[in-house]
Formats: C-alpha cells, structure tokens, sequence
C-alpha cells in the first residue's frame, strides 16, 4: 500500500532529523547542510528569520510534525503532515499480466499464479499550520529529504518518483481561518499484485456452446456444447 510506505518513509526522516541534531553539532547536521547557508555561504534568513534555527525548533518539538491519513482538521492549527489520494490510474495488461508474478507454496507445492495491474498514482504530503513560515520551512527539508531518499523510494516499490509541490486555499466554511496550507506531489508508477486463487475457489466449470454454420446455405450444422471441469484444477 503506498500510502504506509509513505508514512514509514515521513516517520522515519523525523525520527533521523531529531537523532541527527541531539547526537551532532549545529555545522555537523542534516539541517544545517540544507538550511543554514545559502549559495555565498552566508547564514540563510530573512530579515531577522533564521531558517535553521526555526527549523530545528519544529523538528526538535515532540508534537509537531504529526502524520495523518487524509485531512485532519483537529491538527490542522498545528505543523502537522496529511497523506491524500488526489488521483490514481490503473493499466492492466493482456490477460491480467497472470504469470509475470508467481509464488511456490512449500506447505503444498501448489503453484500459485498472480494478477498484476500497473497503477499511475499522485500522493500527496499537505503540511498545515496557522504559521505560513513554519509551513514555507517544512514544505523544503521534506523535499530535500524526499529527493535524498529517492533510491529509498524505488527499493519499496515507488517506482519512477517525481516530486512537485503548489499552496491550496481552502474555503473558508470548511477549514479553520487562518490556516495555512501546501502540498508535496509526489508521483510514481506501482505495481499492485493479487493472487487468483480466490478466483479458482469460486469457478468450478466453464461452459462452452459453438455452432458450425454453411455459409452457402447459412443452415445450422452442428450445435455442441462441451463442459471444462476446473473443480480439481
């Protein structure tokens, strides 16, 4: 399912950014490598906003930085991670792909077939919070971390992965004023793999009725109907 490995994947750059900065120096972490220069090796602000030092402030905050399937309104006012479904598209080859993936069970030695569909899927990471710079600072070390993972992402089936982003305005009936609102889309190819064997558990016979006809005399020649037992199959 691509949405866990997406949520594993979020847990586990939390949980890497927090164990980065306790066990390292400021100049040693993965934060400061990304947020606390910019391209003259001056320190990354605006104004009187440090990047890295709000960051690590999120990061290092226990109850930031909540992961939820769909959209959570009761989180929403806080930093806080979303995981949507916006769209999935699925292709399936010639005959279900059967025979592409197959498994042995050694308990039976009955060989077991599958069917594959190819799924084209855009996740997205919608980051919340009333605070728009807290939303600005996370919304770019995920999409850092995303891009540093991108093998991480293709090992667990994720194939194929690009990265995006844009801000969503919500109405204002439906959410809390003001919360602020940006979304990471990232989108891949992934296989979804099914046994058949639910498939032979249900068809136990096929039925197959043909005619030959003249085509001279377009008279019926021949009406038979021929049984296919897949009981014992």
């Amino acid at each position: 399912m691509p949405e866990l490995v997406i949520h594993n994947i979020l847990i586990a750059i939390i949980k890497m950014l927090r164990k980065d900065l306790k066990e390292h120096r400021d100049e040693d972490t993965i934060l400061y490598k990304i947020l606390g220069l910019d391209e003259e090796q001056q320190t990354l602000q605006l104004n009187i906003y440090n990047y890295y030092k709000q960051a690590k402030k999120i990061i290092q905050t226990e109850h930031n930085l909540s992961i939820n399937f769909g959209y959570n309104q009761e989180v929403a006012n806080m930093i806080s991670l979303h995981i949507i479904l916006p769209s999935e598209t699925g292709k399936i080859g010639i005959g279900a792909d059967e025979g592409y993936m197959t498994n042995i069970d050694d308990t039976e030695t009955l060989y077991n077939g599958y069917y594959t569909s190819v799924y084209e899927a855009t996740y997205q990471i919608m980051i919340t919070s009333n605070n728009s710079a807290e939303v600005s600072v996370v919304y770019f070390i995920l999409k850092s971390m995303l891009l540093m993972l991108i093998d991480q992402l293709e090992l667990m089936g994720l194939r194929l992965p690009s990265i995006s982003g844009n801000d969503i305005v919500m109405q204002d009936d439906l959410t809390p004023v003001p919360i602020f609102h940006k979304v990471l889309n990232l989108t891949f190819t992934y296989e979804h793999n099914v046994p058949q064997a639910l498939q032979k558990s249900i068809i136990k016979n096929f039925h197959y009725a043909y005619r030959l006809v003249d085509y001279n005399t377009e008279d019926l020649e021949t009406n038979t109907t021929i049984t296919i037992n897949n009981e014992n199959s």
